[in-house]
């Protein structure tokens, strides 16, 4: 008999710099939205939980401002851009950052060379042309 993963939800509310349950809900592993009550939907990132133990884990929600993460592993994005699109419902902030980067290291690049051209053709002149 094999076991099964469980993944569970745990609603919690902070008081007074602790945090108190308020109710638990099982999920499947493929959700990406929960909702606590019929006004609050909250976004969840079930490849990362928040506490494990054994095949069983737990994602805490404070009610108040979303999932709750403990590790800080910087290899695996807690917010990658694939869950935040699904936060938003929207393709634009994908389309947006797709090719932020590449564009934004050939600029700094050309920068900092313009600059240093200038900044020498500078340092010569006032040097006395050498």
């Amino acid at each position: 008999m094999s076991k099964k993963e469980k993944y569970i939800v745990i609603f919690l509310i902070k008081q007074q710099e602790l945090y108190k349950e308020v109710s638990r809900k099982k999920v499947n592993k493929s959700i990406k939205k929960i909702r606590y009550n019929k006004k609050k939907l909250y976004p969840i990132n079930t490849s990362i939980p928040s506490f494990s133990k054994g095949l069983k884990s737990f994602f805490f929600m404070d009610i108040n401002k979303g999932q709750l993460f403990f590790n800080e592993n910087a290899k695996n994005p807690i917010l990658d851009p694939i869950l935040l699109d699904d936060i938003v419902s929207k393709s634009i902030i994908k389309q947006l950052t797709m090719n932020l980067s590449d564009t934004a290291f050939k600029m700094n690049m050309t920068l900092i060379f313009v600059g240093l051209v200038i900044g020498g053709l500078i340092g010569w002149i006032a040097g006395g042309f050498g």
